[in-house]
């Protein structure tokens, strides 16, 4: 069995004790990083093969598999009910909380993001939609 890892990039504040005689509270940053499990593997069976074809136009299925929260992100979003179903049938409701936890920038719309935070969190008001500026600017801790 083949164990997938994703690294998560934080930061860490390091204190630099002494410059002089006087006591400095400056913090250098420095960098960590955090190895997480990865989402499970979406198996290529041939209803989430027809799936990744709709959802997924620009890629082949074997390559939209092999990013999982990321073709999640696109099932959640642009799949008709009888895909969410499908996708459902080889992915828990944790991987799917697990996707939208690390979900990709710029996939979602508001209604989806809305509707699957209600329905897999209870959230009644769900958190920001994910941006690119975001995650380039403050990485995850």
């Amino acid at each position: 069995m083949r164990l997938a890892f994703r690294l998560r990039f934080s930061v860490s504040p390091k204190p630099r004790p002494f410059q002089g005689s006087v006591y400095w509270q400056n913090v250098q940053m420095m960098p960590r990083f955090d190895i997480l499990p990865a989402m499970r593997r979406i198996p290529l069976t041939p209803e989430i093969e027809t799936v990744s074809r709709r959802c997924v136009w620009y890629k082949t299925p074997a390559e939209a598999v092999e990013e999982p929260e990321h073709f999640v992100a696109h099932v959640l979003t642009y799949g008709t009910h009888e895909d969410v179903k499908a996708l459902r049938k080889v992915v828990s409701d944790d991987d799917l909380r697990e996707a939208m936890n690390n979900a990709p920038s710029g996939v979602y719309d508001g209604r989806s993001w809305s509707y699957w935070q209600l329905k897999l969190f209870g959230r009644y008001d769900p958190p920001p939609m994910p941006s690119r500026l975001e995650r380039l600017l403050a990485p995850r801790p």
